[in-house]
């Protein structure tokens, strides 16, 4: 009798483990670290990611990759609020000295990217593309001021 295997038990595809090497690289890890999270992903079954299986190989993909993510976002929201200064209407010639001036230039562009942006929701509710596309938008109306 044949017996059925589950996907997330056969042995990682070539492209997770080219992705987990990528995500290497990315990361810095020395072959210390690597062989430790490999360790953590198959709970202390192998140390390399050619033994892992699809489903460790999964998390560790996708819990790299939205960590990456989450880093990129944060990053597009800081430009977000720097191209917010260039722009007269949201706050242009104000400081962020004090926590609450940076709460309130926060709501400003909150109340503007939720009546007037291509993206109508807070600026911590939208996703990366979300992100992209208020970026690109502020960018274009710092651009215009500019003339």
């Amino acid at each position: 009798m044949r017996r059925e295997t589950n996907c997330i038990d056969t042995v990682a595809s070539r492209a997770q483990i080219q992705m987990i090497h990528r995500i290497k690289g990315l990361y810095r890890w020395d072959d210390e670290t690597y062989r430790y999270i490999i360790s953590e992903y198959t709970h202390g079954r192998t140390t390399t990611s050619k033994e892992m299986t699809r489903g460790e190989a999964m998390a560790l993909i996708e819990r790299f990759v939205k960590n990456m993510e989450e880093g990129a976002a944060r990053e597009m929201v800081g430009v977000i609020y720097a191209l917010s200064f260039e722009i007269g209407f949201l706050n242009k010639g104000y400081g962020s000295s004090s926590p609450e001036e940076v709460e309130m230039n926060k709501a400003k562009i909150n109340s503007f990217v939720m009546s007037h942006g291509v993206v109508k929701k807070p600026i911590s509710r939208q996703s990366l593309e979300e992100l992209e596309q208020t970026m690109r938008q502020l960018q274009k109306i710092a651009k215009k001021e500019k003339r």
